[in-house]
């Protein structure tokens, strides 16, 4: 049967969730959340802490199975950053994670147990999106693409 979608959705959670511990040292409190996670949003979103953002936004075949484009948000949320400057930083991180020809080995982890190597993604164009802005909070999106393919 095929899961890639819950492969490649897992594999952009578990990403992140790794960005966010390795830039953890570097950027006080910084915290993440997927955007579609409405349990946490909410509380992070009124945090003044910096947070690493992301959402899935699609899976299609290009031009069918098991060949695909991924879609997805990156970006970052700081509150009350003269300047901007610590929300650059972080973007620049993300930039840096998410460079176009980058190499994603897809799995499966949104179980117990950890299915590697189901499948790939490369980074194909990695575009910043306008600042928006939120009350005090100014949040940066990066707009990712990428092809990839799913094993056989």
């Amino acid at each position: 049967m095929n899961d890639y979608l819950i492969h490649v959705k897992s594999t952009i959670d578990k990403t992140m969730n790794d960005l966010v511990s390795t830039l953890g040292p570097s950027f006080t409190n910084l915290k993440g959340v997927d955007v579609d996670n409405l349990v946490e949003t909410d509380e992070i979103f009124k945090s003044e802490d910096p947070v690493i953002l992301w959402q899935f936004l699609s899976l299609k075949g290009a031009p069918r199975d098991p060949l695909y484009r991924v879609d997805f948000l990156v970006g970052s949320k700081t509150v009350s950053d003269a300047s901007n400057y610590v929300l650059t930083k972080l973007s620049n991180e993300l930039r840096k994670s998410f460079e176009v020809n980058n190499r994603i080995s897809v799995g499966d982890y949104s179980g117990a147990t950890a299915v590697e190597n189901t499948g790939y993604f490369t980074i194909v164009d990695n575009s910043l999106a306008p600042q928006q802005y939120e009350h005090m909070s100014g949040v940066r999106f990066f707009v990712i693409q990428a092809m990839g393919a799913r094993n056989l």
